[in-house]
């Protein structure tokens, strides 16, 4: 349990492009997205939004840690039964995940 809680799976890499001139590093998908589009500044005004939205959401996951950690101390400690009161935030991970494949 105590492992499950701090367990995250690995984001997809995306492909190196670093071989190829600058102007090529763009996947097709890419320039065909609305991001493309977008102005540098939008860009940038979007990119500092979803930060803080990253910073918070992982703020919410480290209390629930937090929160866990002190469950596992009780439960061994006191009572097996808080084990069960352990939050997993799985929903809390997914938006982190992503907010962080949007970034």
């Amino acid at each position: 349990m105590l492992l499950n809680a701090c367990a995250n799976p690995a984001r997809d890499l995306p492909p190196d492009l670093s071989t190829l001139a600058p102007s090529q590093r763009l996947l097709p998908e890419d320039r065909q997205s609305a991001e493309f589009q977008l102005s540098c500044d939008t860009l940038v005004k979007e990119l500092d939004a979803i930060s803080t939205k990253t910073a918070a959401v992982q703020g919410s996951l480290q209390q629930a840690r937090n929160d866990n950690q002190s469950k596992s101390v009780a439960g061994l400690l006191i009572l097996t039964p808080i084990w069960l009161t352990m939050d997993n935030a799985e929903e809390t991970k997914k938006t982190l995940a992503e907010l962080e494949t949007r970034k």
